[in-house]
């Protein structure tokens, strides 16, 4: 895929975030492909508590005046479940979006990762705080290791 600065296929990524232990997430599933986006389902247990949804994820790749220097933002959104899709929903976030930007900048690259959850719990609020701050944490230090690969 032009202009992201490191060798994976996103959709395979997805797919294999499971079994690369990604410590919350216990299936993962890609059901849509496009040309610059895809649909992923996941099966996600935090503390005891499950919860499956779909997940669109856009790719767009933007042009650097520098040819040397790329721009990939990778940006997803929970989406409703399409009765035709093979998997259930249930438990899902109230809100879940973020976006991964990678910038080639010649042989470094700056890496801008923005995410939002609004869960969907009557846990009181520090409690949650302090999981998804565990979870986040362990999930970012995953995907810094998937890139640095």
């Amino acid at each position: 895929m032009p202009g992201i600065p490191c060798s994976m296929d996103l959709t395979a990524d997805y797919e294999q975030w499971a079994t690369n232990k990604v410590p919350t997430i216990k299936e993962t599933h890609v059901v849509l492909r496009g040309e610059n986006s895809f649909v992923a389902w996941f099966h996600c247990q935090i503390d005891g508590i499950d919860s499956s949804y779909y997940m669109q994820v856009d790719i767009s790749a933007l042009k650097n005046e520098n040819e040397s220097e790329s721009t990939t933002l990778i940006s997803w959104h929970l989406i409703p479940a399409n009765p035709s899709w093979p998997y259930g929903s249930q438990g899902a976030p109230r809100q879940l979006k973020g976006s991964l930007k990678l910038e080639s900048l010649g042989n470094q690259t700056k890496l801008a990762y923005n995410l939002v959850i609004q869960p969907d719990t009557g846990a009181p609020g520090f409690v949650v705080k302090r999981i998804l701050s565990s979870t986040l944490k362990s999930e970012t230090n995953y995907l810094f290791q998937l890139m640095a690969n």
